[in-house]
């Protein structure tokens, strides 16, 4: 199973504004914001990975100079390690929402633009969003990356802006959720390099390699075996016919009674090793238009 999540995290945007947008669409993925006393407002990420974590904590102090308050917790159930909830908070926590792109003049449900204007920003903001709410299925089983959205609109700019990158995404709805996802090998591998997963890309395409052939070889097999199934079956129809023809007694001229019996005595050979145990030898169309004459004449006396 590929890690893409992790190697993800070890990438540190350059430069504050894809900085920002990376902090903006992780905390747009999995994030929520708080209210608080006398107006105030917070952003709170809840993560279940310690790398997403970090990478969060980081992004957050080097932005805004400021360490976000950190609650880890035992998870419980079925899940293993530790729950973390992460409440980013300034003096300006207004300004805070506006500069991450939540809130202008109301709370907003998709990309702002301003986030994602540039290339490498609109990348940064994808990685974001992967690390918050993204999935990628294990390539041996099948190709599959999806992001998580809460909101329609959200999901719908994503999906836009993917194809701003190059990249055919979907959008579809699981429940209560919508899902953006990938489903080609090929727009999966382009948004695993364009986001700094290249271990993670070159892995899938060893898998799709291993798996190409492997498939190619089973075809062949497949291939191989459904033509010798119908070379035995063949062969077997032809020597019953002659079998007939030999015990009613037809009179067979001697080219075609010696293609009979060999027939008979090997009915699962090739024409070709028919006609090499001939003397003298035959050819393959040689072999086969004799068989057809016997099959022809036996058709014709009902002994088929």
């Amino acid at each position: 199973m590929l890690d893409v999540r992790s190697e993800l995290a070890r990438v540190f945007p350059q430069g504050q504004a894809c900085q920002r947008a990376e902090l903006a669409g992780l905390l747009k993925a999995a994030g929520m914001v708080e209210l608080q006393g006398a107006g105030g407002m917070s952003v709170v990420l809840v993560t279940y990975w310690a790398a997403v974590a970090r990478k969060a904590v980081s992004l957050f102090r080097e932005l805004y100079q400021v360490r976000p308050t950190i609650l880890a917790s035992p998870q419980t159930g079925l899940r293993r390690g530790h729950e973390y909830l992460i409440r980013f908070a300034t003096p300006k926590g207004m300004a805070l929402l506006q500069d991450l792109g939540f809130w202008e003049e109301k709370l907003t449900f998709g990309i702002p633009k301003q986030l994602v204007e540039s290339r490498p920003c609109a990348i940064a903001y994808l990685r974001g969003v992967f690390l918050g709410r993204g999935s990628f299925s294990d390539p041996d089983r099948s190709y599959h990356l999806e992001f998580i959205c809460q909101e329609i609109t959200f999901a719908e700019d994503l999906c836009k802006l993917l194809r701003g990158l190059g990249i055919r995404s979907k959008v579809g709805q699981r429940k209560d959720t919508y899902l953006v996802y990938l489903k080609d090998a090929a727009e999966i591998s382009k948004f695993l390099i364009l986001t700094g997963a290249h271990g993670g890309a070159l892995a899938m395409e060893n898998t799709r390699l291993v798996r190409g052939v492997r498939n190619q070889a089973n075809r062949l097999v497949n291939c191989e075996t459904a033509n010798l199934s119908k070379t035995v079956e063949a062969g077997l129809r032809q020597a019953v016919a002659c079998s007939r023809l030999l015990a009613h007694g037809v009179k067979l001229p001697p080219h075609l009674l010696a293609v009979a019996k060999l027939r008979i005595a090997m009915p699962e050979a090739s024409f070709r090793e028919l006609g090499q145990r001939m003397n003298p030898p035959l050819g393959k169309s040689g072999v086969n238009h004799r068989l057809r004459k016997l099959l022809a004449m036996a058709q014709e006396l009902g002994l088929d």
